[in-house]
């Protein structure tokens, strides 16, 4: 039986972050274009494992009709525009049913797009972002290598240097401790999403956006056990969708991984000079100034391909830096008059020079020790399905574990792949049903998140939920879309989830409720 919507909201903040939420849904033109918002991850193939940057478009009344009656009330450069609506300002999406509201989707407005001309359309167009692309434009340097840490540990790090933070997080405690990390800063490696996706891959964990029922906005941080102890489906959708995408060609089938992992080697003592710089400085520091210089830090042997630093030591005047009057180190010697402050990160360092003097002078030596530590020659470990490279001939795929420097850890990854996608019948890329076709499938729409287990049932194309040895498949939604258009008697919801395949043999995982008995789980968890 057909169901609706009690309500939905596109909500803004024209007071600012914290100043409490607008709701402009009268004047959101859902008959010109629906509403589109999509988040998570697009795609599943072994290495998907961070979210793209999620978006949410949807068209305003920019006319006289509006809640406002004002020509350009959402025209941002118009005297009529609305208090408070202008680019950055936060943008939530808010579905209610069966009395539980659905925080669906949160961002801030990027695109402000007026339609110019007083007799054409008079609507603004406009695309929200998610927080993703906080962490797709934030430049991270100034971490510092981590030592024994966690993979939640690592994220937590990079988190926390991105200034405009998730509105919530859910971190999951990682299973691996890495004995370095973030020893690849600089160079193309600073944005914090090429980062996550490093983290994510050491792991094999997940990292994205979510929806909720509190206030939207949750960044969540996966482990590698987080989807697979979960072994049950949560809702089967059984001949009720209106698309059905399954693998039309080979492209995700992998019946060879193989899975790189990064042993580093570091010097015994801190001693090594793993910055310094080439030449004299051509310009003099005046008296009372100071300059600021960022260094990557540099194998002296030339062998390492990237160099870390830790246990760095503090610049000592003579030993590691000297001012003069020239430039060719000639005149007089100006060291006792200039302070030389580093802060140590990963694989950089930032000096800062102040001339404490009257004098002008010119830097003639700098360097910073340390103890390297360097990446070195890979290890790779390789897992093959001999009956899928009968059948369809060798398909591989390689897999880099960049923090991970257990070659054990990286043969577990490879297997777990390998079983996961040697096979395209284990896969189904996505599904698309209408959610307002019952209370069932609307819940369903709304209820359920990324990393939630379904079960898919077609007849036509002979897709189904049983597995051999009686098992139960299913797989976990990566990526949520929604296109929200009007119908008699209300709003409706085509909802369309990116899945992502589930091993069909259960694992024991120690300590791990529903997955740690004997003679009930049949494989051992690599962890």
């Amino acid at each position: 039986m057909p169901s609706q919507l009690t309500s939905y909201a596109v909500e803004v903040e024209l007071a600012g972050v914290g100043g409490g939420w607008t709701n402009i849904t009268a004047d959101v033109l859902l008959g010109e274009t629906p509403l589109m918002l999509r988040y998570g991850i697009p795609r599943n193939g072994p290495m998907d494992r961070v979210a793209d940057v999620g978006t949410a478009s949807f068209w305003l009344d920019n006319s006289a009709k509006n809640s406002g009656g004002l020509v350009g009330y959402y025209s941002p450069l118009n005297s009529n525009v609305r208090s408070g609506f202008a680019f950055g300002i936060g943008v939530r999406i808010r579905f209610t049913f069966g009395g539980v509201t659905y925080y669906k989707w949160r961002g801030t407005l990027k695109d402000i797009d007026p339609v110019p001309g007083i007799s054409r359309e008079r609507v603004t167009r406009c695309l929200a972002v998610d927080w993703m692309e906080q962490a797709a434009e934030a430049q991270i340097r100034d971490v510092a290598v981590q030592i024994a840490k966690r993979s939640d540990e690592v994220f937590s790090a990079v988190l926390a240097k991105i200034t405009t933070q998730p509105a919530a997080s859910l971190i999951y405690v990682g299973i691996d401790t890495f004995a370095y990390a973030l020893d690849n800063l600089g160079g193309d490696r600073t944005v914090a999403m090429s980062l996550f996706q490093d983290i994510a891959l050491s792991e094999l964990g997940f990292v994205y956006q979510k929806g909720d029922t509190t206030q939207g906005g949750t960044l969540v941080f996966e482990n590698r056990q987080t989807r697979m102890t979960v072994t049950t489906n949560s809702v089967t959708l059984t001949n009720t969708m209106v698309g059905l995408e399954v693998p039309r060609s080979l492209e995700q089938v992998f019946n060879r991984v193989e899975v790189v992992t990064i042993p580093r080697s570091i010097d015994a003592a801190a001693t090594t000079v793993l910055y310094s710089i080439t030449v004299p400085q051509s310009t003099a520091i005046s008296g009372g100034a100071s300059v600021t210089i960022w260094g990557d830090y540099r194998d002296p042997n030339q062998t390492a391909v990237w160099v870390g630093g830790t246990a760095m030591v503090a610049p000592v005047a003579t030993t590691d830096y000297t001012m003069h009057a020239n430039a060719d180190g000639t005149g007089a010697n100006l060291t006792a008059n200039f302070t030389v402050t580093a802060t140590f990160f990963g694989s950089v360092v930032m000096l800062v020079i102040a001339n404490t003097g009257a004098t002008a002078g010119f830097i003639t030596k700098l360097q910073c020790r340390g103890k390297g530590l360097y990446r070195y020659a890979s290890q790779t470990s390789r897992s093959d399905n001999s009956s899928s490279q009968t059948t369809y001939g060798l398909r591989s795929i390689t897999v880099p574990m960049p923090y991970q420097a257990d070659s054990a850890i990286g043969q577990g990854a490879a297997d777990y792949l390998t079983n996961l996608y040697a096979s395209p019948l284990n896969q189904v890329n996505s599904v698309t049903f209408e959610a307002n076709d019952s209370s069932t499938l609307l819940t369903a729409a709304l209820a359920r998140e990324i990393s939630d287990r379904i079960g898919v049932e077609e007849t036509v194309t002979g897709v189904t939920t049983t597995a051999g040895g009686g098992a139960t498949r299913g797989w976990y939604i990566n990526g949520v879309a929604f296109e929200v258009y009007p119908a008699a008697p209300g709003p409706q919801i085509r909802c369309t989830w990116t899945l992502f395949p589930s091993d069909a043999a259960a694992y024991w995982v120690l300590d791990q409720t529903g997955a740690s008995e004997l003679n009930v789980s049949t494989r051992l968890a690599y962890i």
